[in-house]
């Protein structure tokens, strides 16, 4: 193990946008020398927010996005569970990129799943630079990445594979000084290169002081039911099982300003005239549906060409869901139609979800829309599409699936299933239900369940009086170390719980013709810097 004081590097401080005023210790250890597990602690942050620790063996685990996500990367890439980038001036990749403030949260974005700070409060990660280079970790309490919100320290990457162990503890300097506490919503590795610098990350882990770190790191288990998605899938009830999964071309009503067709179960399109930035795909409804009912809306969903949020081509990779609320008057304007705000999308996140039902509609809805925000719980919803990019240019894109779930519900009972990604002997399980999805300080419901490789189920059978709307969360514990994860979405015991009990209304397919279906938008890029919402220039700090 080896000691290096940085400021015996402070020749190099004034060449660098990162700063390296104050005293700074690296512990550098190589790879097979773990620290080892004390008593009862959690695996990392990451193994137990997404139950996937950052290891680089998926696509989730680094948006490559340049954008904000990443900063002055070339050849950014996952592959052989390693990331791997270029860089010539300076910049940054964010393990956890919190969201763009104005767009929906969704998916890994940190807002979603803040790294509690009083429960991690170690970084260790191993990686390989073909150069010395100056580099700091930054973590901000805010989505506006901003001075204001900022912490950190400084570091020098050495020559080759190392493997980098720190306390995060801010050093409160200028632009430095919030602490490592409360709720983190992004974490940044900061590195600022003179010359062209090849990096490769191998994994990475925030983890509690006396934990463990490297390749194993311990029990991962992931609850598959209930997740993200819903249970029952209104398409798939009211359309006789047929589901928009664009099989068939009638899973669509309507296309504009796209040209395209669905080709092996997907629709296949590209941007066309004459508003090329305003592709839409009206989905064939059947019957009018309850959004309080139908609210857990999933696009399984990909695209060609770069990512970027600027308005004009090559930009504009927000998507929206817009959608006519039964009743509403049609207009020319689209002040008839309810906009989503934006839905972000990166170029390696295949997927994303959204629940619609918010407790108030500004949550939900753009603040420029045409018309009232009155949101989507609790109305009648007529007509739905989904608007997949605002970009000027031809981009081509896939649409592979649409499911509007209603939550995962049972009558009187749940089967739980839930499998360890990383199993190993010897590990028991425990159940608990939450009111919400932070915290495990719920309610146990089963204790001591072996668990066994692939899937395992519980069933569940609330006592009386139990109705109502529940997070489920599973703890694993081996050998001293214990691994915890939320399932993705509720469960609802009670209510409606079986696809015969839905009431629909009128018979809609959404008006063949209708002059405000594409006014809906505010088509100019919600994310551009006329609204002051967040954009690529204003993400550099």
């Amino acid at each position: 193990m080896a000691e290096i004081n940085v400021m015996t590097r402070c020749r190099l401080a004034s060449a660098v946008a990162i700063g390296m005023a104050a005293l700074v210790v690296i512990t550098v250890l190589e790879p097979s020398t773990p620290a080892q597990a004390s008593g009862n602690t959690p695996v990392d942050y990451a193994a137990e927010a997404f139950s996937d620790p950052w290891d680089y063996n998926n696509l989730e685990d680094q948006v490559l996005a340049d954008d904000g996500p990443m900063r002055s990367a070339t050849n950014a890439s996952l592959s052989g569970g390693q990331l791997h980038f270029d860089m010539a001036q300076p910049g940054y990749f964010h393990p956890l990129w919190g969201g763009y403030p104005g767009s929906i949260i969704h998916g890994r974005d940190g807002a979603g799943a803040p790294i509690d700070a009083s429960r991690y409060n170690r970084i260790a990660f191993r990686m390989n630079a073909t150069a010395e280079v100056p580099a700091g970790i930054r973590w901000y309490t805010c989505l506006e990445i901003s001075d204001a919100c900022q912490g950190g320290f400084n570091f020098f990457t050495k020559p080759g594979w190392h493997t980098y162990d720190f306390a995060l503890t801010a050093i409160n300097e200028a632009n430095l000084t919030t602490p490592w506490a409360g709720n983190i919503l992004s974490l940044r590795v900061a590195l600022s290169p003179s010359a062209p610098t090849h990096f490769d990350v191998d994994w990475m882990q925030v983890y509690p002081a006396g934990g463990t770190f490297g390749e194993a790191v311990g029990p991962v288990p992931q609850i598959d039911e209930p997740d993200v998605t819903g249970g029952a899938d209104y398409a798939t009830i009211v359309r006789n099982g047929d589901g928009w999964d664009f099989a068939e071309a009638t899973d669509i009503h309507r296309l504009d300003n796209v040209r395209g067709s669905v080709v092996n179960g997907m629709f296949v399109g590209t941007n066309a005239s004459p508003a090329t930035n305003d592709p839409a795909i009206g989905l064939r409804l059947a019957r009018a549906f309850n959004g309080s009912d139908f609210r857990r809306v999933t696009v399984d969903y990909s695209y060609d060409g770069p990512f970027g949020l600027e308005d004009k081509p090559n930009g504009g990779t927000n998507a929206r869901l817009i959608w006519r609320i039964a009743g509403t008057p049609l207009t020319k304007n689209g002040a008839d139609l309810q906009n989503s705000d934006d839905i972000v999308t990166y170029p390696n996140q295949r997927s994303f979800t959204v629940d619609l039902a918010t407790a108030t509609p500004a949550d939900i809805t753009d603040p420029n829309q045409n018309g009232p925000r009155v949101g989507w719980a609790g109305q009648t919803i007529e007509m739905l599409r989904f608007d997949p990019n605002e970009d000027r240019g031809e981009r081509s894109f896939r649409v592979d699936r649409v499911k509007v779930a209603d939550l995962d519900a049972g009558a009187t009972s749940f089967t739980i299933e839930w499998h360890d990604n990383s199993f190993a002997d010897a590990t028991t399980a425990e159940l608990f239900i939450d009111t919400d999805r932070a915290g495990f300080n719920g309610t146990q419901i089963a204790s001591g369940i072996p668990v066994k490789a692939g899937r395992n189920a519980f069933t569940w059978t609330p006592s009386p009086g139990t109705n109502g709307t529940w997070f489920i969360y599973v703890v694993h514990r081996r050998n001293g170390q214990v691994g915890r994860a939320y399932s993705g979405g509720p469960v609802r015991i009670g209510g409606i719980t079986s696809p015969s009990e839905y009431q629909f209304g009128a018979v809609v397919d959404g008006p063949a013709s209708q002059a405000g279906w594409i006014a809906g938008g505010p088509k100019a890029l919600a994310l551009r810097p006329s609204t002051g919402k967040r954009t690529a220039a204003r993400v550099s700090s």
